[in-house]
Parts: C-alpha cells; structure tokens; sequence
C-alpha cells in the first residue's frame, strides 16, 4: 500500500471523530438537527437552489430533502417560490429565521476556533489554517469530480 494513503487511512477515523464532535456540538447548541444545518447551509453557500440538486448535493433522498424543506420553510428557517422561467421547478432560498440562525452559528464557530487557538502555538496556528486552506481546495475539487461523475451516469 502506498504510504501517503496508509497514513491518511490511519488518519481518517481521528479526523472524523473530530468533526463529528464539532459538528455535534454545534448541532445541539443550536437546537437544530444535523441534517436540517446541512440544508440550510448549503442552500446558503449556493445562495438559491432547487430541491433536485439539494438532495443531490447531499446525497439524500428528494423525498428526504423535501420533507426537511417542508418543515424548515413552515419554521421560517427557508422559503419557497416558483422559477419564473421554468414554473415547474421550485426554488429554495434562506428565509429570515435562517439568517438569523446563521449568524449565530458564525458567531459560535468563531468562538470554537478562538478556543482552538488558545491551545496550539502561535506558531502552529498558521499552519493549522494553511491545511484547513489545502483541505477546503482539494474538497472542491473532489466536489466537481463527483459532480461531473453523477451528470455522466
């Protein structure tokens, strides 16, 4: 096995537990449930999408996707409208409870990395930042390959 994927093999279920407890805390203390922060957060990175690409870009069902949206736009975190050009598709958008909801989980993260800074050194702060840089790059482009795979099939 090649070394550099023996180590990230080994590194894999440290870094996911990790995150995992972020991810956990931040869910419970933002009294939201973790698949609900995830629609909202990428119906807010993508700025507006439809309900087709959101359960495809999450990988769930659109039955799944369609039922969280149901209940987050009668909760005022999304909203909902018609596609002027295409009156068949439906539009998804952040809704005012959801901006609100937003910035406070901004706020929250905040205060996370704060603390996550207290306790690595000055020093090493800047190379925790350059691999978050590194990991967020290669994510994107593993997003647009998979994307590009799913459009192929």
């Amino acid at each position: 096995m090649d070394k550099n994927l023996k180590r990230v093999t080994e590194i894999f279920p440290h870094m996911m537990r990790s995150y995992h407890s972020v991810s956990s805390s931040f869910s419970k203390n933002m009294d939201m449930p973790l698949s609900h922060m995830k629609v909202l957060m990428h119906v807010e990175y993508t700025g507006n999408c439809t309900l087709v690409k959101l359960a495809s870009a999450l990988g769930m069902a659109a039955s799944t996707a369609s039922e969280i949206v149901d209940k987050m736009v009668s909760e005022g975190y999304l909203e909902r409208e018609l596609n002027e050009k295409n009156r068949r598709q439906i539009i998804i958008s952040v809704g005012c409870r959801g901006r609100k909801f937003i910035e406070g989980f901004r706020r929250m993260v905040i205060k996370h990395f704060r603390r996550v800074f207290k306790i690595i050194s000055p020093a090493n702060r800047g190379k925790f930042c350059k691999a978050y840089e590194v990991l967020y790059e290669i994510s994107k482009d593993i997003d647009e390959y998979n994307k590009s795979n799913k459009s192929k099939k």
